[in-house]
């Protein structure tokens, strides 16, 4: 189960891009900008919302733009998504040999942004690269790294990837570590790496937002490995961090399939009803936790009689559970 996003969720709180206003609203707010030169700055119009207007007042300046106006207008652009006009004052900027230190940084990891959202995996990791070199060991830098991690499992490239969120993890501050190290083990998992996605996981800070996902990860590879016992654990800790992601029908087969196998008949038949109140009957899951509890019934009862068939249909439904829990439920 993976988590709610946006791409890259604290690099964003670097950069206060605003959202695009209604296109319409745009249209008449551009014919008021062409009506007459506004006296505010770029940067006062950007940081007011007044994109178009922003961008209006740096195309007047034209050569005469410092750099903070260009840093402006293009955040302006990226929130009017104008990505091509917004990579245009980027290059401006960076052309500049004034714009040094941590702004430049910044607008490196700006750029690197941009190009992961327009898909251009291969620019957004050089944009990356290039901001990170010349940075020491910092909340930066780690997200740099984090990005670079992105772009590279974006493009199927996991073993990479798993090395930069390492990096990321190690040099982000504590909420870039939790992020970093949900993804590491994501990507572990992703790699059949389940003792190493199993450690990382653990390392999740509790306190983070990613804990709940990391439990629902935990669960999901303790059922792929048949280890119950952690089944359980891991889907009371989850109800506890995140309920949400552990009320769901393949929580509650799962829980159910894990009491069956311990040998707990009456705490599975309770969860059943849970199971059957909350959710459908209908549904595909109840199906197979009610098939695997009527199995388990007519084994305790009559155990001389438990034969090869009911054994073959334990292992296909288990097979069934294993192959969407490798998927993300």
């Amino acid at each position: 189960m993976k988590p709610i996003r946006t791409t890259i969720l604290v690099i964003s709180a670097f950069i206060a891009v605003q959202s695009s206003p209604d296109a319409e609203a745009q249209s008449h707010r551009t014919a008021q900008a062409n009506s007459h030169v506004s006296q505010e700055s770029p940067v006062e119009l950007s940081r007011s919302g007044k994109h178009f207007e922003a961008i209006s007042a740096i195309e007047e300046a034209s050569n005469d733009a410092t750099i903070a106006d260009l840093i402006a207008a293009s955040r302006s652009a990226w929130a009017l998504g104008l990505a091509e006009r917004s990579r245009s004052y980027t290059d401006r900027l960076l052309a500049n040999r004034d714009f040094t230190g941590s702004e430049r940084a910044r607008a490196l990891l700006s750029r690197a942004i941009l190009e992961l959202q327009e898909s251009q995996f291969e620019s957004a990791r050089a944009f990356a690269e290039r901001g990170a070199q010349k940075i020491p060991s910092s909340e930066l830098r780690a997200q740099f790294w984090l990005l670079i991690a992105e772009s590279l499992k974006s493009q199927g490239i996991f073993s990479r990837a798993e090395d930069y969120y390492k990096r990321a993890s190690l040099e982000g501050s504590e909420e870039s570590k939790a992020e970093s190290l949900y993804y590491l083990g994501e990507t572990q998992r992703r790699l059949g790496m389940l003792e190493e996605a199993r450690h990382t996981f653990t390392s999740v800070p509790i306190a983070s937002q990613y804990v709940g996902p990391a439990l629902r990860q935990l669960m999901e590879i303790d059922f792929t490995e048949r280890d119950y016992e952690g089944v359980l654990l891991w889907h009371t800790e989850g109800s506890s961090a995140a309920q949400a992601l552990f009320d769901d029908p393949w929580t509650y087969y799962a829980k159910v399939t894990a009491l069956l196998e311990l040998g707990r008949l009456d705490d599975a038949s309770a969860t059943l009803t849970s199971f059957k109140i909350k959710h459908s009957e209908n549904n595909h899951w109840y199906a197979l936790a009610e098939a695997a509890s009527e199995a388990a019934l007519i084994k305790n009862l009559y155990p001389s009689e438990h034969d090869e068939s009911s054994t073959a249909f334990k292992s296909v439904s288990h097979t069934i559970a294993d192959k969407h829990s490798g998927e993300g439920i």
